[in-house]
Parts: structure tokens; C-alpha cells; sequence
């Protein structure tokens, strides 16, 4: 899971791991491809073609799912991952000034 500003965007890339979470090399002939599951109003999603993809924050807060899944020579069958992406708001751009309750300022009498 990861926090992208409303403004932002960021690659992703895979990482493999063993079923001990331990780290390891690409498998031979890995290819990955990522498909957005859920969250199209959120971000959008674009596969590099290449192993990595980009996601682009649209500005409007809220969640989306991007999949991956890679085919290797070793298996019939496929590696696959979820990620969720949150989209959170900027830093401060803009300021609207905004007034509190009128009060009194004489007393009545």
C-alpha cells in the first residue's frame, strides 16, 4: 500500500520474493502485466509494457486496486499481486479566507 498525493504520480515495479517473503531475482522469461481492478475515478493506470507501470493521481481522494500478474518459463502458472494505492491530499496551494460567528462587541442594555 502506498499514499499518493492528489497531484502526484509514481512508477511501480515488481519485486520478487520466495514463499519466505525473502527476496530473489526475476524469474527466467518473467513478464508482468497491471490491470486496475477498482478506483478508475481515483487514478489512472498505464502498463509500461516494459515490467513497470504509472499511476497518476486524478485529484478526487479515495482508493483503487492495481493487479499485476507475471508469467514465467518455470510455471504454467501465473505470479500475481494486489497494491493499493490511497490518494491523499497535496501540500497547501491555496488559501480561502473564511469568517467566524459575528458577535457582539457593545454590550446591550
Amino acid at each position: 500500500m502506498a499514499d499518493l498525493k492528489a497531484d502526484n504520480e509514481f512508477d511501480l515495479s515488481p519485486q520478487f520474493e520466495d514463499e519466505m517473503r525473502n527476496p530473489v531475482t526475476a524469474p527466467a522469461g518473467a513478464v508482468t502485466v497491471y490491470t486496475q481492478l477498482d478506483g478508475a475515478e481515483f487514478v489512472t493506470l498505464v502498463d509500461n509494457g516494459d515490467g513497470s507501470a504509472t499511476v497518476t493521481a486524478l485529484g478526487p481522494l479515495g482508493n483503487a486496486t492495481i493487479h499485476s500478474e507475471t508469467t514465467a518459463d518455470f510455471s504454467p502458472v501465473p505470479i500475481t499481486g494486489d497494491f493499493l494505492v490511497s490518494v491523499v491530499a497535496g501540500d497547501a496551494q491555496r488559501v480561502t479566507i473564511v469568517a467566524g460567528p459575528a458577535r457582539e462587541v457593545t454590550p446591550d442594555v
